[in-house]
């Protein structure tokens, strides 16, 4: 789980994840289980050279709240040149030589994906659970508990058929009592 991704308070970007290479080529990257929920930019890369090798993105709940895909500068040289005007499938295609990027949440995606994946259009259409103050646990709901009026769609909907996103009961448990 990675919250307040805020490029405003903290004077940045607001990305959730900023993937650079130029050389070595990255090679076989994933990332599994993650909500990320409250960054301004989903990705922001610039690969110049060779293709990222074997990049696995699966099973993740991710914010793109402002931009999905940005890119880090470097003209037509960089992969991901003028995102604003392609796909973020044809994007990934650019730069990644083998991908697998499914199952995912991306709440406000739009334009075409690689397939298989899930867009709700806010925090609310993802059916987080309640805690006692009311705020989202961003842990999804299961049934109708913690505030919840039903399960959510991304519940179990993992490739794995784990829920989508961070395993949140798995990390308060072994964060408790850490300050």
């Amino acid at each position: 789980m990675i919250d307040d991704i805020d490029g405003k308070k903290y004077g940045g970007f607001g990305a959730f994840i900023v993937l650079i290479s130029n050389a070595p080529t990255l090679k076989d990257l994933k990332m599994d289980h993650i909500t990320a929920v409250s960054s301004r930019i989903f990705l922001n890369m610039g690969i110049r050279g060779e293709k990222i090798r074997n990049f696995t993105f699966t099973n993740n709940l991710i914010g793109a709240n402002e931009k999905q895909l940005t890119s880090t500068g470097g003209g037509a040289a960089d992969c991901v040149f003028q995102p604003d005007r392609r796909s973020p499938a044809d994007i990934l295609k650019e730069c990644a030589d083998s991908i697998t990027f499914t199952n995912n949440a991306i709440i406000n995606g739009f334009g075409a994906w690689p397939p298989g994946n899930f867009f709700p259009k806010d925090e609310e259409a993802v059916g987080f659970a309640k805690g006692n103050s009311g705020v989202d646990e961003f842990r999804l709901c299961r049934g109708k508990d913690s505030g919840c009026k039903g399960p959510s769609k991304y519940a179990a909907a993992g490739t794995d058929q784990k829920d989508i996103g961070a395993d949140i009961d798995l990390i308060n448990a072994a964060t408790k009592g850490v300050i």
